[in-house]
């Protein structure tokens, strides 16, 4: 089961109105007044829908000005098994979230750090870190100079163009297969 808690700031009274929820979603509280409320999105390991990747797309309307869309959060549940990584901007900002062969997009100058997980199994029933990572790309190319990688991190120094290299990522999880992760990353 994973947890996120949003924060949702509106002028006016706001609701969610993506209704009903799949089983393997709650969102709580669903409707809130002016100011910022705190929102917890739960997702659980639903056994119905185990072997998709499934996503649901929240959708928060507010009341001032009359009925006008407030936010959209998307929310994806990885099926059973599945191995994804989480490149997180050192510095502050959204996180990339990548599952295998994913095209990808990192900024310039930004250190990212690389998390490995395999989602919740039917045996653990939880998410799994990766306890090591070795990662390597394809070898330096004209456009990106170059892409550098380090024990947990990815950093691209330089790009003149939008070809993209490929990093494969080495994890060592528990119960996971051992193929390794490939993702295309392009630098803005």
């Amino acid at each position: 089961m994973g947890e996120v808690r949003l924060r949702v700031s509106c002028n006016g009274d706001w609701s969610l109105t993506t209704h009903p929820l799949p089983a393997w979603l709650t969102v709580s509280p669903t409707r809130g007044t002016a100011g910022d409320t705190e929102v917890v999105v739960t997702c659980a390991n639903d056994p119905a829908s185990a072997d998709v990747t499934t996503k649901e797309v929240l959708r928060f309307y507010s009341s001032y000005p009359s009925g006008s869309a407030l936010a959209g959060v998307t929310v994806k549940r990885f099926h059973r098994d599945a191995v994804y990584a989480i490149l997180t901007p050192r510095g502050g900002g959204e996180p990339i979230i990548a599952t295998n062969s994913d095209y990808i997009n990192i900024r310039r100058g930004v250190y990212y750090r690389v998390r490995v997980y395999l989602s919740y199994d039917a045996v653990k029933g939880y998410t799994v870190e990766s306890r090591d990572l070795n990662m390597r790309t394809d070898g330096a190319s004209g456009n990106i100079d170059p892409l550098v990688v380090g024990f947990d991190q990815i950093y691209a120094a330089t790009a003149t163009g939008t070809e993209s290299h490929t990093l494969y990522i080495h994890h060592l999880i528990p119960y996971a297969p051992p193929n390794p992760l490939r993702l295309h990353v392009s630098v803005d």
